[in-house]
């Protein structure tokens, strides 16, 4: 999907001093994302683990929680032309 990684030393930063990556922000969402995985377990399989993951980063990435319909268009073919084949 095209994303980076990067780390942060707690005990130095709470925000990359470099990139300026925020953790807390990260770490909440992956905390209540990781939440709803847990509850799922022994239900699902490993490929769809990454797959809603993959999903979840999409919608996030893309789709801001109460778009209008004109929003939600705009973020699917935003999404479309960066991610094509």
């Amino acid at each position: 999907m095209g994303f980076s990684h990067t780390w942060v030393n707690h005990s130095k930063n709470f925000v990359d001093p470099t990139t300026g990556a925020p953790t807390n922000g990260i770490e909440g969402c992956w905390e209540a994302k990781l939440k709803s995985l847990k509850a799922m377990r022994g239900t699902i399989t490993a490929e769809q683990v990454a797959s809603i993951v993959s999903e979840y980063l999409c919608r996030s990435w893309f789709f801001s929680p109460g778009a209008s319909v004109e929003q939600l268009f705009k973020g699917l073919i935003t999404a479309i032309t960066r991610h094509k084949p």
